[in-house]
């Protein structure tokens, strides 16, 4: 309708330049002819200006909102702007008012003190003499979507303040596995732009072990549209690997023809390192590092089962330090400590790789001998852990000797479960003691005597 009572009062939307204006020839209501009431009707607030952009006219949907046509009419259209607007509105009623139609986009305070968005468009109106007498001024509501708009530009600004400062890893993907979005929390977590990230693939920066397991939960995202929760590791700039857990989703709200899945990963490498530390320690002598009694029961039972399968023999050693206690309390705990690791650590050199050295407790060690094709090799290895005992021990400055005592049974001669053969051995190293320390004893060679002293001593 605008086009139609631009072309009924002059024809064009575009006229030259040197088209002169006509003093005092403006236009005024009259010139509406059969579009009067288009004007007055039109919910649209609608502003006449002549020639020189001053206030003609006003409908009631433009009185609405500026005020009485009665006290605004004479007033230069630009007065209506703030100041910072009233320049480039200036200059768009300058053009029109040459023959080109504008638009442009503006805030307006109404009467009522509510400020409102418009989409002004400005109409050259033309007379059959084709003389510009003046313009239309369309001003079209936009104040809702703006609204709407700057919500939507305030969530997004705090949903990127969040991502931006959270530690979290925020990340979006594609069903191939390319990064479409990466918050800026990357930075401080793996070291790397986000700007680097965007466009790469997930399973560049994935250690080789976590790959198959981390495709198989992507795929399950995608294929079943279900959430999944991943651990895996993923690559620091420095080269470094951090443990990551990821709860993976289907991306919503996104206007994508592929899909988006969202990634939200945690850094867990603290956790991990505690979690394998606390696994350690169950399994493991604090002083040591040794096996305990738990990990030592257990793989002697797993040594036992495939002994039986293949009928090879075993050897359970039981071994301590003579007269460990009267060190101990003459020269300190923190001695007595000092020769414990040591002690471990010689033990440990003479053993093949095979063997299991465990700590069950103060000075009492044993030892795992799986695969043993004859009961000498169990002797050899017996005689090379006396021979290295028997070396002087230099400890804080302080020269010590000692001797061991080492009780020896075998599989299956003397037990066939790992509670039979650990007593076995260990009666031994009693009678070892009882033989005068310092050498070492099988359980075939235990006499009634010790068993009896035992026995007392129960």
């Amino acid at each position: 309708m605008v086009s139609c009572m631009t072309s009924w009062i002059g024809g064009k939307q575009n006229l030259t330049s040197n088209q002169a204006l006509v003093e005092g020839d403006d236009i005024s209501f009259d010139d509406l002819g059969p579009f009067q009431s288009f004007f007055l009707l039109n919910h649209n607030p609608i502003i006449i200006i002549n020639s020189h952009a001053k206030v003609v006219r006003l409908n009631p949907s433009a009185e609405s909102i500026i005020g009485n046509a009665t006290t605004i009419a004479g007033l230069p259209m630009v007065s209506f702007f703030s100041d910072i607007q009233q320049t480039y509105i200036a200059a768009s009623l300058e053009k029109v008012l040459q023959g080109t139609a504008e638009k442009v986009e503006i805030e307006l305070d109404c009467i009522n003190d509510q400020r409102r968005y418009f989409r002004l468009k400005l109409i050259p109106a033309l007379r059959e003499t084709k003389h510009i007498i003046g313009a239309f001024c369309v001003l079209i509501d936009l104040t809702k979507e703006m609204l709407l708009l700057n919500a939507l530009k305030k969530s997004e600004q705090y949903h990127r303040m969040i991502t931006d400062n959270m530690t979290d890893l925020v990340s979006l993907m594609d069903a191939q596995g390319v990064i479409k979005y990466a918050s800026a929390s990357h930075l401080a977590v793996l070291g790397y732009q986000n700007e680097r990230l965007v466009g790469s693939t997930l399973s560049n920066y994935l250690h080789p072990d976590d790959i198959s397991q981390v495709r198989q939960q992507f795929l399950k995202m995608v294929q079943r549209r279900q959430q999944v929760k991943m651990e895996c590791r993923i690559k620091h700039v420095s080269g470094d690997w951090l443990w990551l857990e990821t709860h993976g989703s289907i991306a919503v709200n996104i206007d994508v023809s592929d899909g988006q899945y969202l990634l939200v990963s945690r850094n867990i490498t603290e956790r991990k390192a505690l979690e394998q530390q606390l696994g350690f320690m169950a399994f493991h002598d604090s002083l040591t590092q040794l096996p305990n009694r738990r990990l030592f029961t257990d793989r002697l039972n797993q040594a036992l089962l495939e002994h039986k399968r293949c009928g090879l023999s075993l050897a359970v050693l039981y071994i301590d330090l003579d007269k460990f206690k009267l060190i101990n309390d003459s020269l300190g705990h923190d001695v007595g400590d000092e020769l414990l690791v040591a002690f471990a650590n010689r033990v440990k050199a003479v053993l093949r790789d095979m063997d299991t050295l465990a700590r069950f407790g103060g000075d009492e060690f044993v030892i795992l001998l799986p695969k043993l094709q004859a009961v000498d090799v169990a002797i050899q290895i017996v005689q090379r852990i006396m021979a290295t005992l028997r070396q002087p021990w230099q400890l804080s400055n302080r020269m010590l000797k000692t001797t061991s005592s080492i009780g020896l049974a075998l599989y299956p001669q003397h037990g066939y479960t790992a509670v039979e053969l650990v007593k076995q051995a260990d009666l031994a190293l009693y009678q070892a003691k009882e033989n005068g320390r310092n050498s070492y004893a099988l359980a075939s060679d235990i006499t009634e005597q010790v068993v009896q002293q035992l026995s007392y001593s129960e």
